[in-house]
Parts: C-alpha cells; sequence; structure tokens
C-alpha cells in the first residue's frame, strides 16, 4: 500500500512539476534557440497626396508567437518603430489597417505583406545563441476607399 501512495505522489509531482516549467516562461525565445531582436520601422503615406498617415494599425503576425496580432500605431508623422525579439523566423505578415477613418483623412484600405527575416539588415552582431540585432525599412502608401 505504502508504494502504490508513493507512486502514485511521484506521478502527481512530475505533472504538477511539468505543468509549471512550462507555465513559468514568460518570453516566447526559449534558452539553446538562435534568437535574436529585430527592428521594422518606416512611414504610412496617402497613395494619392504623399502625406504621412498617423493613428494606422501596424500589426505583426508570425506562426511562431505566443500573442498573435501585435500592434502598434503610427505616430503623428506617420512613422511607427516596432521592435521586437524573437527566434529567426522564416516569414511573419504584417499588416497596416486605418484605425480612426475620416480623423486622419479618410478611409484607407488595408495592406498586407509577408517579410521574412533573411530581408533584415544585420546591425549589431551577438554571440552565443544570441544572433545581434536585425533592422528593416518597411513603407506603406494606402490607398482610399472608394465609399459608395
Amino acid at each position: 500500500m505504502k508504494t502504490f501512495v508513493l507512486k502514485s505522489f511521484d506521478k502527481i509531482l512530475l505533472v504538477l512539476l511539468t505543468c509549471l516549467g512550462f507555465g513559468a516562461c514568460e518570453s516566447a525565445v526559449e534558452y539553446g534557440a538562435p534568437h535574436a531582436d529585430f527592428i521594422i520601422k518606416g512611414k504610412v503615406t496617402d497613395k494619392e497626396t504623399k502625406r504621412s498617415i498617423p493613428n494606422v494599425r501596424v500589426i505583426k503576425e508570425s506562426p511562431g508567437d505566443r500573442i498573435y496580432g501585435d500592434t502598434i500605431y503610427t505616430d503623428q508623422n506617420g512613422e511607427y518603430n516596432y521592435a521586437f525579439e524573437s527566434y529567426l523566423f522564416d516569414e511573419a505578415t504584417l499588416k497596416v489597417e486605418d484605425a480612426d477613418g475620416e480623423e486622419n483623412g479618410g478611409w484607407f484600405e488595408p495592406q498586407e505583406i509577408t517579410i521574412d527575416s533573411k530581408d533584415f539588415q544585420k546591425i549589431k552582431n551577438g554571440e552565443g545563441w544570441y544572433e545581434g540585432t536585425f533592422s528593416k525599412v518597411q513603407d506603406f502608401e494606402l490607398k482610399k476607399k472608394q465609399i459608395q
């Protein structure tokens, strides 16, 4: 009987510690995996007038992210600067969407592109599993929606 209780306790403890170990990870990057810091920056402008568009959502989604659809907004000059730490990824999606409609000069059509980590330029070296810092400039020109 004592052996049965100890074996059951061992199994329960193993499951509990396993759950706690996986739940304790705050970062999407794990120890022993190649990772880097990435910076995507650029400007969002009106395709017709070339004027900058403030308050546009910039959303990055990639399959390896724990949080899908991480969002930032363009500033008053239509510029954004999105920095994140990630595994070296194959592809991610970068979307821009009009967030406030008429307040920024009209309704604009959303735009989406696929980015690849190979398209980034290395701006700082790393060591060990940390590969360094990579940067990419990605500008967008949005077309106004045809409202009927």
